[in-house]
């Protein structure tokens, strides 16, 4: 068995790990840091976390923190009107569902590969054709979410906290000043780390040579007559 294809089958496999797990972990977090004078000037902080199922949020005032957490995003953010937010996290999920099914198909290949059923070449051609359309799910996030987080922001008539995908905005008025830091979570990340765990696998398979045909040889001392032949 061609080591090439059990290594390509091993990364395809933790591609796929990985992809699972950065489905329940933290897409985006939006984190607001500054102080507001109520008698006394206190600190301010509050965070939103965006997963491709949910959203949580926690606000501190002074000494106390309120958290809340809604499978629902047309609650996103309190009462926003279009949850644009919500129909991108859920174009993750169907993303991330198809991601997971060409990893394994990948496997798939790089099996039938192991066998001589299909050429290394085109297997792991093919499994790198994969690899790049699993990219397209953080690129996708990366591009639509701005927008969405704007529309929902501003159908709920409230200022929007992030223009970019990531960055800080600074805001200030009578009685506080605020910090806004926008950015990718774990969930991003990791996405593209499953991408290149699978598209490592493609490339290694791409490098399996075909198996060498078995040649049977005579025992030694014994030999074959060949009968005389005479036209």
């Amino acid at each position: 068995m061609d080591s090439k294809g059990v290594i390509g089958i091993v990364l395809c496999g933790i591609g796929i790990g990985v992809m699972l797990f950065a489905a329940s972990a933290p897409w985006y977090t939006i984190h607001d840091e500054g102080t507001v004078t109520l008698i006394i000037k206190v600190s301010y902080t509050a965070d939103k976390t965006l997963y491709p199922d949910k959203w949580t949020s926690s606000v501190t005032v002074g000494t106390s923190t309120s958290t809340d957490s809604s499978d629902y995003y047309s609650k996103f953010p309190d009462a926003g009107k279009t949850p644009k937010v919500g129909d991108v996290h859920n174009t993750i999920k169907t993303m991330t569902l198809i991601s997971v099914f060409l990893a394994i198909m990948g496997i798939v290949l790089i099996g039938l590969t192991m066998f001589n059923r299909i050429k290394g070449s085109i297997a792991g051609w093919l499994v790198i054709l994969f690899s790049l359309m699993m990219m397209l799910t953080p690129i996708i996030y990366w591009l639509e979410l701005p927008g969405a987080i704007a529309g929902d922001y501003s159908s709920a008539n409230k200022e929007n906290p992030c223009p970019s995908f990531a960055g800080v905005k600074q805001s200030s008025g009578p009685g506080y000043s605020l910090s806004t830091t926008c950015g990718p979570g774990t969930g991003w990340t990791l996405s593209f780390v499953s991408f290149v765990l699978v598209m490592l696998g493609g490339v290694v398979a791409s490098r399996i040579e075909p198996a060498s045909p078995t040649i049977t040889t005579a025992p030694s001392g014994y030999y074959v007559q060949i009968p005389d032949y005479r036209p």
